[in-house]
């Protein structure tokens, strides 16, 4: 006998196989959707702290240097952060045309100051910048706070390692007793995911150069330009235009 129609098996088993296939769907489509936001997640990561990383390259490559070490600035110390926890402050002067404040008078000699604050509100690690105009002769007492424009750098910052090497050793702390610049500063800036399972890691190193006592950055230019003649009028210049030789066939 002939039927029309589907009988209550059919229907139970198509609306099975259906079901299978939208959760299915579904957690495809969550899948997708998960690691597009974790690529996303680690591109901006990647980015905050390859800023960061040039910020701080640039500040210490332009670092203030004087022969007289009092009258400069380079300390790398611990201070009690907001957990509790021991945190690195770099501070240090830099020479830079970017004003802190663009309607005042400023010169071109500033305090840099990098250091890990953690965010009440988002629970997150950001690596902080103090940027503050140096007044020559003016000298701040030690009860009162540091000035200058504070600003976030990056965020989600697990942590902030700074070394210097003094010729000899490496070390974790700089203190102007020292009376002398470090000659290499290695910082390393470690950022995690917001699950904590992946972290990454970028690093730098900054040459110090030295200067020689009782000379200033300007005679050190001046005696590098002298040596860099006295060698070009030294060389010894031959035929470029002929080769030895040639291609064998």
């Amino acid at each position: 006998m002939n039927r029309d129609g589907f009988t209550f098996v059919e229907l139970l088993i198509a609306v099975v196989i259906g079901a299978f296939v939208t959760v299915t769907a579904v957690a495809a489509m969550q899948g997708i959707v998960s690691g597009r936001q974790t690529h996303q997640h680690l591109t901006d990561l990647t980015d905050q702290m390859r800023y960061a990383c040039q910020l701080i390259k640039n500040d210490l490559n332009n670092i203030y240097r004087n022969n007289d070490f009092s009258k400069a600035k380079f300390e790398l110390s611990y201070l009690d952060g907001d957990d509790g926890l021991l945190c690195q402050n770099l501070t240090f002067y830099t020479v830079s045309r970017r004003k802190a404040r663009l309607l005042e008078a400023e010169g071109d000699v500033y305090e840099v100051q990098y250091f890990v604050k953690n965010d009440e509100k988002t629970g997150r690690s950001i690596l902080m910048r103090r940027y503050c105009p140096v007044v020559p002769g003016v000298e701040i007492a030690e009860n009162v706070q540091p000035g200058g424009i504070l600003a976030p750098v990056a965020e989600n910052i697990a942590g902030f390692q700074t070394r210097c090497y003094d010729g000899t050793e490496w070390t974790d702390e700089w203190s102007p007793e020292n009376g002398q610049y470090p000659q290499l500063v290695e910082v390393s800036l470690l950022a995690g995911e917001k699950d904590g399972k992946k972290i990454l890691k970028r690093s730098l190193f900054i040459n110090v150069p030295r200067i020689k006592s009782n000379q200033t950055d300007t005679d050190q230019d001046q005696e590098q330009q002298e040596e860099d003649y006295e060698s070009y009028m030294n060389s010894d210049f031959s035929d470029t235009g002929t080769q030895e030789g040639g291609a064998e066939e």
